[in-house]
């Protein structure tokens, strides 16, 4: 994982009826800590015997989307995710749907989560991602997956490609837009408050 936490919008009760992000990786830290790599910067990380430690947590203590709070740039944390396998991916705050979920699958990390069926199509558990809902779910699913061998895993990052390319790509999108467009040309658009006030700017208050 690689992520805010430190805001306090992470540690009080989310607004869905699912696990938050406080939640998730306390309950993570708790069960695997004698395989938790903690690192708070691209040197440690390459520092990082996997053998030892599979699983490496990046959290960013200060508030969520100030740039200087995370532990990774950009370039790094793009590279972070191409070498995952897995990458844990707990809700945002003000919706479960998180922008990490969409760059790992992008990078064909496989997703595990805890919001499977609120993806458009639903995610699958052991085809595009491995799901849970509780925390005894969530620590079996993480010992699947460091059980896990290497065809099986090639298998699942082949299904998280197969669901990026069909429903997350730039194209993937324009072709469902372009299909409604014509019956609905009213547009929604759901989004965190920040990003609608950010378009609206762009867009002249539209």
């Amino acid at each position: 994982f690689a992520g805010s936490t430190g805001d306090n919008v992470y540690t009080g009760h989310l607004a869905f009826p699912i696990l938050g992000r406080q939640d998730v990786l306390g309950t993570l830290r708790e069960r695997f800590s004698e395989r938790i790599a903690e690192v708070g910067s691209a040197a440690e990380l390459d520092a990082v015997d996997a053998a030892v430690t599979p699983i490496v947590l990046s959290t960013a203590t200060g508030r969520r989307h100030v740039p200087t709070t995370h532990r990774l740039d950009t370039r790094e944390y793009l590279a972070f995710l191409g070498r995952c396998d897995f990458f844990l991916a707990p809700p945002g705050f003000l919706m479960p749907v998180c922008h990490n979920l969409t760059e790992a699958m992008a990078l064909r990390a496989i997703p595990i989560l805890n919001y499977a069926d609120w993806m458009r199509p639903p995610l699958e558990d052991g085809v595009s991602c491995l799901a849970f809902s509780t925390r005894d779910e969530l620590v079996a699913v993480v010992e699947r997956a460091l059980e896990m061998s290497g065809t099986e895993v090639e298998q699942l990052r082949r299904g998280v490609a197969a669901y990026a390319e069909a429903h997350l790509t730039v194209g993937a999108f324009a072709a469902r837009l372009g299909a409604v467009i014509d019956q609905s040309p009213k547009i929604v658009v759901n989004a965190e408050k920040d990003t609608v006030a950010l378009w609206r700017e762009r867009h002249g208050g539209a």
